[in-house]
């Protein structure tokens, strides 16, 4: 359908079934790459979806702004009002977004990294790319393959069940934030962008990127009644991976992260089966040191492990 047809609706309807048609399709168009979960508040762009941001477009932009009387007055080809009804489309999904876990985890990370002595920033065509002081690799993005790895390794650092209360959950503690940051940029040595980041904790963080902050539930982690065996917890860890060799660091960071036997095997270059004799053999040392350890303070345990296998694994490489 031309301009002429679809100036003659406007006269006699303002928005007539031709014109309703077109801010839809402009809506679908536009909306697909954007993500869901923090422009639609759905897990999808589906029907009700899409026809949710034509509503709102027509609602809040084309009839609210007048911006529909200003698409006709303006355009003079078809092109052209289809431009500036996407204009109109891009505007309203701005105004749409909300943010999420990860965006404060970014703020949180330029906060972090930009105030680290050991890491140095620097501007490329309007970025900022962090890097580990020294480096001398030129930046380039991340590949997928790279991502994914990245992925794998940070996925075993210990997150912090939010509980009802928690308006804006830190997700890290400030050592494991940390923790996590060196293991990137350690991965990377050319640097990183916050979008690179942005990447990598979307893919971290998959069931906790739907999650509105205002709106997050969770069930509470169980706390330890005595702090003293907290405390206690932490030593047995930090003594554990102390002793451990870089293959034992490796096999644990491995069962923590979910990986597959095979996975792992590969990683040290050993059989499948000597890799289960191994990992069965630490099992029980760790089962042992806990001891007597309360259900709460098995739980630090396991999250001090976490963390002080990435902290051996950052200071080895």
């Amino acid at each position: 359908m031309g301009l002429s047809e679809l100036r003659h609706e406007y006269e006699r309807e303002v928005i007539g079934p031709a014109v309703f048609a077109e801010i839809r399709k402009a809506c679908a168009s536009r909306a697909h790459r954007y993500p869901p979960t923090v422009y639609a508040r759905s897990y999808s762009w589906d029907a009700q979806a899409i026809d949710e941001l034509a509503q709102d477009v027509i609602t809040d932009r084309l009839l609210g702004q007048h911006q529909l009387d200003y698409l006709f007055d303006v355009a003079e080809s078809i092109s052209d009002w289809r431009a500036l009804l996407d204009r109109q489309v891009r505007i309203t999904l701005a105004r749409r977004r909300v943010r999420t876990v990860v965006d404060n985890l970014l703020d949180r990370a330029k906060r972090t990294l930009g105030s680290c002595e050991t890491v140095e920033g620097s501007r490329v065509s309007e970025q900022t790319i962090y890097a580990l002081r020294g480096e001398e690799g030129a930046y380039r993005p991340l590949t997928d393959q790279e991502v994914r790895g990245v992925v794998e390794r940070i996925r075993v650092v210990p997150r912090r069940v939010p509980g009802q209360e928690d308006r804006a959950p830190a997700v890290y503690s400030k050592r494991n934030f940390k923790v996590l940051l060196r293991t990137v940029l350690r991965d990377a040595p050319g640097g990183i962008t916050v979008r690179d980041l942005g990447r990598i904790l979307e893919l971290v963080l998959t069931d906790w990127v739907p999650a509105i902050l205002e709106q997050i539930e969770g069930s509470v982690s169980v706390a330890v009644e005595d702090p003293g065996e907290a405390e206690f917890a932490r030593e047995i860890a930090g003594h554990l991976v102390a002793d451990w060799s870089s293959t034992e660091v490796t096999i644990v960071r491995g069962r923590l992260a979910g990986l597959t036997d095979m996975e792992v095997a590969r990683q040290i270059d050993v059989s499948r089966p000597t890799l289960i004799k191994r990992r069965i053999a630490l099992l029980d040392e760790i089962r042992t040191a806990a001891g007597d350890l309360s259900e709460a303070g098995q739980e630090v345990l396991v999250d001090e492990l976490a963390t002080c296998v990435m902290e051996r694994e950052v200071s080895r490489g």
